[in-house]
């Protein structure tokens, strides 16, 4: 009587296990980096918002004397008051915003075709889950708008 075959059965248990952890660790990877994308996605839209509305209230601190010295027909902006308007305005915004760590880069105004322009750049990192425990570094969101300060006719 010859011995019985080892029973092909046993060779291979525990390899649907190792099969299944894999495919659990796998679709949490990309349900995590999901998660990281749609997190810069809307942040980096809260931060367009954000300077958004730091421009077009920028964009109102309007020289009033130099526009009755124009006698009506030029319009200037303040610098000095705009990056004030600006701070103040991220100040009381940023908090709602849903975004953590806003900081103004920078406030410029410039003359524009229709009239003063006055642009805005704020930035804040993203927030991530997966990239923080791979070590890497959350990458910096931007958001940057301009608004310009016209004179309509009546």
């Amino acid at each position: 009587m010859s011995p019985r075959p080892p029973s092909v059965r046993g060779a291979e248990e525990g390899q649907a296990l190792v099969l299944l952890i894999g495919l659990v660790v796998l679709v949490l990877m990309v349900l995590a980096l999901g998660w990281d994308t749609s997190n810069w996605f809307l942040g980096h839209r809260a931060l367009a918002n954000l300077a958004d509305g730091a421009a077009v209230a920028a964009a109102g601190e309007v020289d009033v004397a130099a526009w009755y010295a124009s006698g009506g027909r030029e319009v200037q902006v303040v610098e000095r008051r705009a990056r004030a308007t600006v701070g103040s305005y991220l100040a009381g915004s940023a908090g709602d915003s849903g975004v953590a760590g806003v900081r103004l880069r920078s406030v410029a105004v410039t003359a524009g075709r229709g009239g003063p322009e006055v642009t805005v750049v704020v930035a804040a990192p993203a927030r991530v889950g997966l990239l923080r425990l791979l070590g890497v570094v959350p990458p910096l969101m931007e958001g940057r708008a301009a608004a310009t300060a016209r004179l309509l006719e009546p």
